[in-house]
């Protein structure tokens, strides 16, 4: 899917507040994309703190 920088993006949440990001996950995301290859959607890893 291609989405153009012009195209307005509005996103809603059930929660008031905006859910915390995965800062690693999305610098991933983001070097994915960058590349000769373009984007591969991974899953996210959470890491557990004990």
């Amino acid at each position: 899917m291609w989405l153009h920088p012009s195209i307005p993006l509005r996103f809603t949440f059930d929660d008031a507040e905006s859910p915390q990001l995965n800062q690693r996950w999305v610098e991933g995301l983001m070097h994915s994309a960058n590349s000769t290859g373009g984007i591969t959607l991974v899953d996210e890893i959470l890491e557990v703190s004990e």
